[in-house]
Formats: C-alpha cells, sequence, structure tokens
C-alpha cells in the first residue's frame, strides 16, 4: 500500500476511516494531521474546510462540502477538489457490496492547469474575434452613411443635372465617382454582412421567390461588366422553375458574387455560363467559367474569409476575397451547400444547392 503513487484510503460500512497509506495524507498537506483512523469522513472533510485546506470560500466552500459528501455517499465515479494551495487532486472512490469504500487520490494540477489555460485562451480568441466583428460592424456603418450620400448626389446630378455641366471631362468624373462609389460600397456591404454572419446576429427575411426572375436581373446586373471584360455570358435555365421559400435579397447577393467572381477571373474571350435547375437535391444553381481555375489548395484558401486564391492575383483582380466565403455562408443560412470544382487553367464551377423543403408545391 505504501508502494502506491496515489494515495489509497479504506473506510468502514459506518464511514470511519480503516486505514490509509502516508501518500494519502501528504496529499492534502495541512490537513494530513486530521487523517488519522477512526475520523467520520464527514468530519474529516469539514474540518478540512475550516482550516481552509480546500481553496473554495464562502458560499462556494459551503457548496463544496454539501457536493462533496453527496458524491461520497454515491460514491460512483471522480471527484475533482481544488486545494488552496494551488493543486488539484482527483478522488475515485467506489463501496463494496458489503458497505466498505475504497478511495483513489492523485494529483492532476499540471493538467488542470494546461486545461484552464486552453480554457482561458479560447475565451480570449472568442472575445478578439467578438471585437474584430463588432468593430467591423460599426466601421463599417459610419463608412457607408456617407458614401450613400455621395453616391446620391452624383445620381442626382447625372440624372437630373446633365445639361447644366458642359465640360465632357467633368461629366465623366462624376461617372467615375459614381462607379468607384458604388464598388467601394459593394465591398463594404460584404464586410458589413461577414461581420453579422460571424456575430451570428444575421437574420434571412424570407418570401416566396421567383427563381428565373432573380436570376435574369442579375444577369442583367453583370452584363455591362462582361462586356468590358469580353467575357460571354450564357443561361440555361429550366423552363417553368418553380418558386422557393428564401430571402431574395441574399439569393440575389449569392447569385451576384459568384457571378462577379466568375467574370472577373475569366479572360477575355471567354464564357461564363448560369444553369438553374431542380433535382432530387432540391434547387441547384451553376455557375461555370472558362477562366484561370484553382487547385485544391487555392479552394480552400478562397473560401476564407477575406482570403485570395493566390496572393499576387489581388494585385491584378482587387476585392476583399468575401466574395465565396459570404454566398457559402448565405446558402448554410438557407441550409444549403456550395461546393467548388476547378482546375489550374481549365476553369471553375460553383454549384450552390438549396435543400428541396424550400421549394413551393405546385
Amino acid at each position: 500500500m505504501e508502494a502506491l503513487v496515489d494515495g489509497f484510503a479504506l473506510w468502514g460500512p459506518d464511514d470511519r476511516l480503516i486505514l490509509c497509506n502516508g501518500r494519502f495524507r501528504e496529499l492534502y498537506g495541512s490537513g494530513g494531521d486530521m487523517i488519522v483512523p477512526g475520523v467520520r469522513f464527514e468530519e474529516l472533510l469539514r474540518g478540512m474546510a475550516k482550516q481552509a485546506v480546500y481553496a473554495p470560500e464562502g458560499e462556494a466552500l459551503l457548496s463544496f462540502v454539501l457536493d462533496r459528501l453527496m458524491g461520497h455517499r454515491r460514491a460512483d465515479g471522480a471527484v475533482e477538489e481544488a486545494l488552496a494551495d494551488g493543486r488539484w487532486l482527483r478522488v475515485r472512490e467506489r463501496r463494496a457490496a458489503d458497505g466498505h469504500l475504497t478511495a483513489l487520490v492523485s494529483e492532476f494540477t499540471e493538467y488542470k492547469r494546461r486545461e484552464q489555460d486552453l480554457i482561458a485562451a479560447n475565451e480570449s480568441a472568442s472575445a478578439a474575434n467578438q471585437a474584430k466583428d463588432d468593430f467591423l460592424a460599426n466601421v463599417s456603418h459610419e463608412f457607408r452613411t456617407p458614401l450613400n450620400a455621395i453616391l446620391g448626389f452624383t445620381d442626382l446630378m447625372l440624372g437630373d443635372f446633365p445639361s447644366r455641366i458642359e465640360n465632357p471631362k467633368h461629366r465623366e468624373y462624376l461617372g467615375d465617382v459614381q462607379s468607384a462609389g458604388s464598388h467601394l460600397l459593394q465591398l463594404i456591404n460584404d464586410i458589413l454582412d461577414a461581420a453579422k454572419i460571424g456575430s451570428e446576429q444575421f437574420a434571412l427575411r424570407e418570401d416566396d421567390v421567383d427563381v428565373s426572375t432573380t436570376v435574369e436581373d442579375v444577369i442583367r446586373m453583370v452584363a455591362e461588366s462582361a462586356r468590358s471584360a469580353g467575357v460571354r455570358l450564357e443561361r440555361a435555365i429550366q423552363p417553368a422553375l418553380p418558386e422557393i421559400r428564401a430571402d431574395r435579397l441574399r439569393l440575389r447577393q449569392i447569385l451576384l458574387n459568384l457571378l462577379s467572381n466568375a467574370i472577373k477571373f475569366t479572360p477575355a474571350g471567354g464564357i461564363v455560363t448560369v444553369s438553374v435547375g431542380t433535382s432530387e437535391r432540391g434547387l441547384d444553381i451553376v455557375v461555370k467559367d472558362s477562366g484561370i481555375g484553382m487547385d485544391a489548395a487555392e479552394i480552400a484558401k478562397a473560401l476564407e474569409p477575406f482570403g485570395q486564391s493566390r496572393p499576387p492575383l489581388h494585385d491584378i483582380f482587387g476585392g476583399t476575397g468575401l466574395g465565396l466565403p459570404l454566398a457559402r455562408s448565405l446558402a448554410e443560412l438557407h441550409g444549403g451547400t456550395l461546393a467548388i470544382e476547378s482546375a489550374p487553367g481549365r476553369g471553375t464551377s460553383v454549384a450552390v444547392s438549396l435543400p428541396a423543403s424550400r421549394i413551393r408545391p405546385g
């Protein structure tokens, strides 16, 4: 018994200590003097609590004593004890059929400290992520408010007062301001949406959505961008598509992000195809391009928020790297999935599937 690494104690059916080894007394430090044959467990526990052997204080100590007594009576598992000197003990108790109880006590202070350090690190990381999301949400809002005013004035000047702007160069400059402002607003909206999704403050506004109309609207929105890039847009939309229950704005955002990405990474003379149809899975939307493509590592990187498939491409194509991560998050909020198939030099195919439960009957 004295050769055991752990502390060992044997309690009788009357809950009095019959015997224990030296390690058992040693583990309880200053409380070891009270550990003598014949002492009742409850008497020993309350005595050590009174001598501040245990770490809890006040009401927490009373709660610990009561819980420890109940655990001792059940004797059906392991109990953790925090000592006032900073050490942690694990007590394993088992009661035999004749009423005798055996206790094995081991110290696991280092393990407990590592566990606490890990918990603290996770909490710190979670707090940092929350602070980041809050900052992004706040700063995006602060940027968006004045930017909307700038865009409003440029729209007004270009729409209502073109005859008053006689210099063609001035009109061109206003057009540049409008274009740059619209692009910046889209980037800010992406950042704001990513922050909301990350902080779980994002809610869908669901309605019955005409998929065909939505797809055609988005294609019209990117048509000029595709024409300027020398990219041909094609569509393969299943006739008489049913309506789906979805957030109309977010469905448009998914399509817009996928099409914008496809056009951006497709060289002049290439093709971007939008295919929409139903299957056993539900509603399938596929955006396929004949662009530069990605390998497996680049796909994983592209799906990370603020990630770019290849760092040098940012200098060429720009963007925040939020298009694909946002599209995937929005698809998942609808209960769907986003999958990518690609290879360098062979283009990319992005498939979004929304569950069949979202398809409206009839």
